[in-house]
């Protein structure tokens, strides 16, 4: 019997090596697993953050564009004041006048200082910049060009703000 207590006692440290072992592959396989999560979590994190910083500069851009786009009447109304005002008037009058035009040139400033940008005055209907609101007869004009730019149009950070209504050659 002593000699089985024997056997026992040293088939024990090995059966013991053994079980470490396992016990050691089984830890590192579960701490492999930990990092391996860890990693794919701090590039879905780094994802997210990266995704919501677009996000929040579009929605900036959007509300930015909201609220350009309700100055641009405001803007078109006192470039039409000032084109239509008289040339002679009274010392009141002019006095008055010259303080709109110094509200239309802040305006102006301000488009300037938010990069928005008045669309050119080009010969060709480009309908990514023009909405042709009517088709009229123009024998000096090549079918498809621009007759008159009834509405200026304007870009932001090169993005359409609004079009350019146009009449245009039939």
């Amino acid at each position: 019997m002593d000699e089985k207590k024997n056997t026992t006692n040293s088939d024990q440290p090995a059966q013991d090596a053994k079980l470490e072992n396992q016990e050691q592959s089984s830890n590192e396989e579960v701490i492999d697993s930990y990092q391996d999560r860890y990693i794919r979590l701090s590039a879905d994190f780094q994802n997210l953050q990266r995704r919501m910083a677009k996000e929040r500069v579009l929605w900036m851009d959007s509300a930015k564009a909201g609220v350009l786009k309700g100055l641009l009447d405001i803007v078109d109304n006192f470039d039409r004041a000032m084109a239509d005002r008289p040339e002679t008037a009274d010392k009141d009058v002019a006095s008055w006048m010259d303080g709109a035009n110094l509200i239309a040139q802040s305006f102006h400033k301000m488009l300037d200082d938010c990069k928005v940008v008045e669309i050119d005055n080009v010969s060709v209907f480009n309908p990514e910049l023009h909405e042709a609101v009517m088709r009229v007869p123009a024998q000096d004009k090549e079918s498809g060009s621009i007759v008159q730019v009834l509405q200026k149009g304007y870009t932001v950070n090169g993005k359409l703000l609004r079009a350019a209504k146009v009449s245009v050659a039939e």
